[in-house]
């Protein structure tokens, strides 16, 4: 039962992957990156530099594991773009089976299971096409909760296909030192676990550019961050202080330590970065189950079946607006890409990634990727952690008066300018960005190639949503 409905919710991304007759994947910007690491595998290019991104700088991508690509690559090239979009979906399945043999010892199996199976933080991550390395993290997790025979294959797994090993490593030392039943020892982990890895990721957590991207902000940030956190993981976050309690106090702590270690040092994280979400998902349901079993124990049945039905109408809630999602890219701009693709010259070989291309698109850091694997040109602006140079430039040019801005864009070559709805900082002088997109002045030494048919009105005016512009050096201010 829980595999067929972990199946059926895993399949409601397909309306998204087929929208408007092209192929997209979905989960993110981040798909995009690892489409392009697979082409390059089976051309045998794959580089730990990547000049098509962060362009003129070039992108250090050595941290992101090799074999990950090497089995998308692999699945591209025996079982084609199904083996692609399928990938993800298996991993979410195979973790629902691997949870089985630890649910069985816990009296609300049924229900844990079911609730993993349909938890929309875990289905969105590993539905059909969410070619991210999303998709591993809970398998691995699931693999180290088993016991120490797979240790070794879960955080081996981790190593080498996400960049979040360090998370499984934790939770693995803190589950031995909660076992060992030594006090002090139990509370150093207590307090280093999470700690630890704040500390040793904190080039990573105090990025500025951290606050732009909308995974990387606190799970309940925001007006909306309580309704966001439900319609992801149901009543989960509410549970796991009662369980983590209950789990403290059992008798059998060796039996729930494994829980009690991964809650323990997950749930801070999560909280700090709704990124990591899918970590505490694997002990949220236990702790939904713990939660019922509870209920069920103190309460009238009534209050149990209140509680089910409370934990699956928020389920219902998130799965319900998979099918609707919007695409990532959204068309408007994917038909915009595919006009880049054939109307502008080819800057140099897509599949060499260490040779510096002749020019550069600048854009939204968000459509890096998808501009570099969709209209395969090199992009200014890219959500790499190593691309902080290149977002700085895209503001510059974007946001900096014309005559400066276009000076700006011939001296790193930035040829072209991908144009969409952004938020502007009011300022004395308007921007080359507002000149352009909004006013669509030609008389700045750029030529307008495209306009997309989708506008918006701003002040009774049309504008497109989205524009190409191309640098006129040959035009005088």
């Amino acid at each position: 039962m829980a595999l067929l409905l972990g199946a059926f919710a895993r399949l409601l991304s397909f309306p998204r992957v087929f929208a408007g007759n092209k192929l997209s994947f979905v989960g993110g910007p981040d798909a995009y990156c690892h489409l392009r690491r697979a082409e390059l595998v089976l051309a045998g290019k794959l580089a730990d530099v990547d000049q098509w991104a962060n362009y003129p700088f070039g992108a250090d991508v050595s941290l992101l594991p090799h074999a990950y690509s090497h089995i998308l690559a692999f699945a591209m090239s025996h079982f084609g773009n199904i083996g692609l979009l399928t990938f993800p979906l298996l991993c979410g399945l195979l973790s629902i089976v691997v949870l089985k043999s630890l649910s069985d010892k816990f009296p609300s199996a049924s229900f844990i299971m079911i609730l993993y199976s349909v938890m929309p933080i875990v289905v969105i991550l590993s539905s059909w096409g969410a070619i991210d390395h999303h998709c591993v993290e809970a398998l691995c997790l699931v693999l180290a909760l088993r016991g120490r025979r797979w240790y070794g294959v879960a955080l081996l797994g981790s190593w080498l296909t996400t960049t979040t090993w360090p998370v499984i490593a934790m939770v693995i030392v803190v589950t031995e030192a909660i076992r060992s039943r030594i006090p002090w020892l139990q509370m150093l982990a207590l307090v280093i676990g999470p700690l630890g890895l704040l500390i040793a990721g904190r080039s990573f957590f105090m990025d500025p550019w951290q606050n732009e991207i909308k995974e990387m902000k606190s799970l309940l940030a925001g007006s909306e961050g309580l309704t966001r956190s439900l319609t992801l993981m149901s009543v989960s976050l509410i549970c796991i202080p009662w369980a983590l309690h209950v789990w403290w106090k059992s008798r059998a702590l060796d039996h729930v330590a494994s829980l009690l270690s991964a809650a323990l040092v997950t749930f801070p994280l999560a909280l700090l970065h709704a990124r990591f979400a899918i970590f505490l998902a694997v002990p949220g349901v236990f702790a939904m189950g713990e939660v019922l079993q509870s209920l069920r124990e103190r309460f009238h049945r009534v209050i149990s079946v209140a509680f089910i039905a409370a934990s699956f109408t928020w389920i219902a809630i998130g799965l319900a607006s998979i099918p609707n999602s919007a695409v990532d890219p959204p068309l408007a701009i994917r038909r915009a890409l595919d006009v880049m693709r054939q109307v502008t010259p080819t800057p140099g070989d897509y599949l060499a990634p260490q040779q510096q291309p002749d020019y550069g698109v600048a854009a939204a850091w968000d459509l890096g990727h998808a501009i570099t694997a969709l209209a395969m040109r090199p992009a200014v602006a890219s959500p790499y952690l190593s691309g902080n140079r290149g977002r700085d430039l895209m503001r510059n040019i974007f946001f900096s008066e014309p005559r400066i801005a276009s000076e700006i864009a011939d001296k790193h070559a930035a040829r072209y300018l991908l144009l969409t709805k952004l938020r502007v900082a009011a300022g004395p002088a308007r921007s080359l960005y507002e000149r352009l997109y909004y006013d669509h002045d030609t008389q700045l030494g750029w030529d307008c190639i495209y306009q997309s048919p989708e506008i918006f009105r701003l002040d009774g005016v049309e504008v497109p949503a989205v524009q190409i512009w191309e640098r006129n050096t040959g035009t005088v201010y």
